[in-house]
C-alpha cells in the first residue's frame, strides 16, 4: 500500500510543483484512513493464502477460494439485508460453483486441515475486502 502511495504521489504530473504537491499529499493521506480496514482484510488474504499455498498446494488452494463470490453473496446478506441480494438467476449461478467447489476438493491427496483452513481464511478475508472497500468507494 505505501509503495502504491509513493508511485502514484511521484508519477504525478504535480508532484514537482510543491503548491499542487501539498494538498493533493494531505487529501490522499486522508482518503488512506477509510482504507485502513479493507488494507487489513487484504494483509490477511495475502498472508493466509502464503500458509496455504505452502501447506496444501496451488491446485487445492485456488479451487477452495472459488468460493470468494458465495462468501461475499453471504456477508452482503449478512449486512445489506435480502434487498441487496442479486437475482435469481444470478444466486442459481453459484450453485454449480459450491459444487464443483465440493467435487474438486473431495478426495484431494494433498489435503491438510491447516492448509484447507488457510485457504478458507483467506476468501473469506478476499470477500470481506470486496465488501468494505465497495462500501469506503461509495461514500
Amino acid at each position: 500500500f505505501s509503495g502504491s502511495l509513493i508511485l502514484g504521489l511521484t508519477l504525478h504530473s504535480q508532484f514537482h510543483q510543491l503548491s499542487k504537491f501539498l494538498p493533493r499529499l494531505q487529501q490522499t493521506i486522508k482518503t488512506a484512513e477509510e482504507f485502513i480496514l479493507p488494507s487489513l482484510f487484504l494483509f490477511a488474504a495475502n498472508y493466509s493464502n502464503s500458509i496455504a499455498l505452502d501447506r496444501i498446494g496451488i491446485s487445492l488452494c485456488y479451487t477452495s477460494k472459488c468460493g470468494i463470490n458465495l462468501i461475499t453473496v453471504l456477508f452482503t446478506l449478512i449486512l445489506d439485508g435480502v434487498s441487496a441480494l442479486p437475482s435469481a438467476m444470478t444466486l442459481a449461478s453459484l450453485v454449480p460453483i459450491a459444487f464443483g467447489i465440493g467435487m474438486a476438493s473431495w478426495n484431494s491427496p494433498t489435503f491438510e486441515w491447516i492448509g484447507f483452513l488457510a485457504a478458507m481464511l483467506s476468501a473469506t478475508s478476499q470477500a470481506a475486502l470486496n465488501v468494505s472497500s465497495k462500501r469506503v468507494m461509495n461514500r
